[in-house]
């Protein structure tokens, strides 16, 4: 048998040494940049090959440096284009996460006409986008997010005709005067083939999803924009649609229809009380039957809970600080998938039993705190099919203190303040705790009885100091023991 590889590789062949020009263009590079980690230090001109260097690929046969990838390095200081238009052969330029202190993107990082991937992302850059950007033809992946960068408009958008990732959260698009129209007057915009993700989040943009989007919508697996006055122009990646965010909206309305959309692996609904996303919760939610995560927090969401039974893949829940006002279905103990579960700071009523949780085996968190009117009725003979790592009940009517935490052996923050406890706390919950815990918050409640010995249960050591502001503040202190 015999095996031939023609496999192409991007490492430095031993006979191939790094172009010198280049080499020496690196090294003035260097002394703009404050390289407090000593990340460059194999940067020197004793250390001949610079194909060697740290962050450096060359190819195998010219020696020309095709990828500069110091992202995520501590670096600062300041970014010398001019100097790495010597890299003839550069095709990737990765600078993101590095602080260069509101430095400007230079304009001539235009002139990378083979450039095929630019991350500037969070790199600490500031002031305008350069619309020299628009000149890099080959350019396949953009990110230019979480800086403090403005655009006044998208017209350079047109020339990236071989784009297929685009990441512009948090750029301040709002001087782009009515965006829509703006990119529908770009005419490469429907030609952009490749675009498989678009990352507009966070920009101040207003108005609806324009046409000039449907072309190349239908390729899109991954679409997050703070948009939502229409969707009409999703309708065509029904079928490959799997993460949608829709968060902190601007739009009045009630919870967009999603009925076609049953490819959704992931939905994030959040924060849109600015302008109210009111109303119930669709029937059709349950639908979706390969959602793994939906997210539907801070909303003004009312009406009774959707039945979830259909959601066999969903691992996460998160209906938080919404208004849902009715008894939570018992259906959602079919759940089976199911990890974690906020149904925190909303209106449920009604009665907690059993069987809203009898096939939650995966679940480790759980926070239902803040529905003052739900009450729990379980056996005292239940177990449940969980291991709890996080609980919280506050400000729920728990009543007596719940047995069935018994059985709970990695709890590690419980929180039950203010949950209309009148009990005496039992001696098993005491001998479970095997660890310290991290939190564990049992105020504002009717609990008799008296306190173990808690010393196993910390890490201090050494003395106590006297902490005035703290100690003369207590009135009546019947026991302090923190142990010995």
């Amino acid at each position: 048998m015999l095996f031939i590889d023609c496999a192409v590789s991007y490492e430095t062949s031993s006979n191939i040494r790094c172009i010198e020009k280049e080499k020496q263009a690196l090294l003035e590079f260097k002394k703009g940049l404050a390289d407090h980690s000593n990340i460059l230090s194999s940067w020197s001109a004793e250390n001949r090959d610079c194909c060697e260097w740290r962050g450096i690929t060359c190819n195998n046969q010219t020696g020309g440096i095709i990828m500069l990838d110091l992202m995520e390095r501590s670096l600062a200081g300041m970014i010398n284009v001019s100097l790495l238009l010597e890299l003839q052969y550069l095709s990737y330029l990765k600078l993101s996460y590095n602080d260069f202190h509101g430095g400007r993107i230079p304009n001539d990082i235009g002139r990378f006409n083979q450039l095929k991937e630019l991350g500037l992302a969070q790199a600490g850059f500031v002031g305008p986008i350069p619309h020299q950007l628009g000149n890099l033809s080959d350019l396949q992946t953009l990110g230019l997010s979480r800086n403090n960068l403005t655009v006044d408009n998208l017209d350079w958008l047109s020339g990236l005709s071989s784009l297929s990732s685009l990441l512009l959260s948090d750029v301040t698009l709002s001087k782009v005067v009515n965006w829509p129209l703006s990119i529908s007057k770009l005419p490469s915009l429907s030609e952009l083939s490749s675009l498989v993700e678009i990352n507009l989040s966070r920009n101040q943009l207003k108005g609806p999803i324009p046409d000039v989007f449907s072309n190349m919508i239908c390729r899109l697996t991954d679409f997050l924009i703070r948009l939502h006055d229409s969707l009409k122009n999703l309708s065509c990646a029904e079928n490959t649609l799997e993460y949608l965010y829709l968060s902190n909206n601007r739009s009045l309305g009630p919870f967009p229809d999603l009925t076609e959309y049953l490819t959704l692996r992931i939905l994030k609904v959040d924060n849109n009380t600015g302008l109210s996303l009111g109303g119930p919760l669709p029937k059709n939610l349950g639908q979706h039957n390969k959602l793994d995560s939906l997210s539907l927090v801070d909303n003004k969401l009312s009406g009774p809970l959707s039945d979830f039974t259909e959601l066999s893949s969903l691992t996460s829940l998160f209906l938080k600080n919404n208004q849902l006002n009715l008894a939570i279905p018992k259906s959602m103990g079919k759940l089976s998938s199911l990890r974690m579960l906020d149904l925190s700071n909303n209106s449920l009523h009604g009665v907690v039993t059993e069987a809203h949780f009898s096939n939650l085996s995966r679940l480790w968190f759980l926070d239902i705190s803040h529905n003052s009117f739900l009450s729990f009725n379980f056996n005292s003979d239940w177990i449940p099919p969980f291991q709890l790592d996080t609980l919280h009940m506050t400000s729920c009517d728990v009543g007596s203190f719940p047995i069935w935490l018994r059985t709970q052996r990695k709890l590690s923050t419980l929180d039950m303040a203010n949950a209309n406890i009148s009990d005496a706390i039992p001696d098993w919950f005491w001998n479970n705790l095997s660890s310290p815990w991290y939190n564990l918050n049992l105020s504002f409640n009717q609990i008799h009885g008296k306190l173990p010995n808690l010393s196993s249960m910390n890490y201090l050591s050494g003395t106590l100091r006297r902490a005035s502001k703290l100690l003369d503040a207590i009135q009546e202190l019947v026991i302090l023991e923190p142990g010995k």
